[in-house]
């Protein structure tokens, strides 16, 4: 059987031991020596003048006089003499010029903190929540959510930096790699930067803290910055945000040159469209082939330019210009639409008159001769033939109907259609 216990080396009694009072006594004053552990200093070396019975001193690496050979162990004045402990790891002691606890691991004493004034107030080294903690990060919180709550009427997190070249940021990590960062990095400014990889960053966002400028940095130079007093985007407009055509009419949406129907080029529509159905947005429109013409044209065969000019739903213009002759036409709307009539100019008003169905297609006035005398046609119908003052056997231009014959047949007036 041994003398001594395994951990706090405390006497033990043994069956034929006489005075078994002195063993007893030994062990009660190992206990009040160790127990609820508290030290006047750490790492003391020399012994005081004038120790007081139960002072007790945790002893640093070189202890002096009657502590020399009992480095790192814990002294205690028992009135006579000192008595020694070597400490055991996890054994905490509290220090009572430094005010704080420390515990015995790694064969040093390691402060956990010093005493809190209440329990409001408390200051430690590291705190590990679940996690192990390191020198670089002394406060680890490992579990699902992390709750920071208000006490009154709102609540801060405060990040702070010692000097404008230093960073005080948020970094956020994927399987330990950093991907993303937001917070104040070398500068005043606020900044937002991304990482594919962890290593190469590049800043996405900035928001200035002298100009209150916010720019944004995609690639390598800013696309975008918005200030008090204007926006400037160094990059195209795309998505719904944009009007599409000159048939888009959300007011909500960004205008960019094509869209507004006088500045682009027309709109291409073919035969699947219809004229009538356009008639409330400002827009050029046309056709590119003479056999894919819109229904509701002013003709089935040409390739035409046009132009919608809206008042309101019910009240419409629209021009459209002929790319295959020198024809121009325009209709109007009020409630229903009225039928295309063509506009006169130099280039059809003496010219080859036509029809279509009983209504005029080719110029205004067509005047021509030939061995039987001239004639000159109109666009309503009207048709008058000479011969020279000679009497008219055969005209020189076919009638039809009834033809008015004067002056002993010098003069017929009819129809040519």
């Amino acid at each position: 059987m041994p003398d001594t216990s395994p951990r706090l080396q405390l006497p033990l009694l043994l069956p034929s031991q006489a005075q078994k009072h002195v063993t007893h006594n030994e062990a009660l004053l190992h206990l009040d020596a160790l127990t609820q552990a508290s030290v006047i200093r750490f790492s003391e070396n020399a012994p005081p003048p004038l120790p007081e019975v139960g002072d007790s001193y945790a002893l640093g690496l070189d202890p002096e006089g009657v502590w020399a050979g009992h480095a790192l162990e814990i002294a205690v004045w028992s009135g006579t003499n000192w008595r020694f402990q070597p400490p055991q790891s996890g054994w905490r002691t509290w220090g009572q010029e430094e005010q704080e606890l420390r515990v015995w691991s790694n064969d040093s004493w390691v402060s956990i903190g010093p005493l809190p004034d209440s329990v409001e107030s408390i200051e430690i080294g590291q705190l590990g929540v679940g996690t192990p903690v390191d020198p670089t990060n002394p406060l680890s919180v490992q579990g699902d959510s992390t709750l920071f709550t208000n006490d009154g009427a709102g609540h801060q997190v405060k990040i702070n930096k010692a000097q404008q070249s230093d960073t005080a940021a948020l970094l956020f990590q994927s399987n330990w790699v950093g991907h993303a960062e937001m917070g104040l990095s070398g500068s005043h400014n606020f900044s937002i930067k991304v990482s594919p990889d962890g290593t190469s960053w590049r800043q996405s966002m900035e928001i200035d803290a002298t100009q209150d400028h916010i720019s944004w940095t995609p690639a390598t130079d800013i696309t975008m910055r918005l200030s008090a007093t204007e926006l400037t985007v160094d990059v195209p407009i795309e998505g719904n945000s944009v009007q599409a055509d000159s048939l888009d009419a959300d007011p909500l949406k960004l205008l960019k040159p094509g869209a507004f129907g006088l500045g682009r080029r027309p709109i291409l529509v073919s035969s699947s469209d219809d004229l009538d159905t356009t008639e409330n947005v400002v827009h050029f429109f046309g056709n590119a082939s003479v056999g894919d013409v819109p229904t509701n044209s002013p003709s089935t065969g040409a390739a035409f330019v046009g132009l919608n000019l809206p008042v309101t739903t019910n009240r419409t213009i629209q021009l459209l210009g002929s790319c295959s002759a020198d024809r121009l036409y325009f209709r109007r709307k009020n409630l229903d639409w009225f039928d295309w009539v063509e506009v006169c100019h130099s280039g059809n008003i003496v010219g080859v008159t036509s029809e279509n169905a009983g209504l005029p297609t080719g110029a205004v006035i067509e005047n021509g001769s030939n061995t039987n005398g001239t004639y000159t046609r109109w666009a309503d119908g009207t048709q008058i033939c000479t011969n020279d003052n000679a009497a008219i056997a055969i005209p020189a231009a076919a009638f039809v109907g009834t033809i008015t014959k004067i002056d002993n047949d010098k003069l017929w007036i009819g129809r040519w259609f």
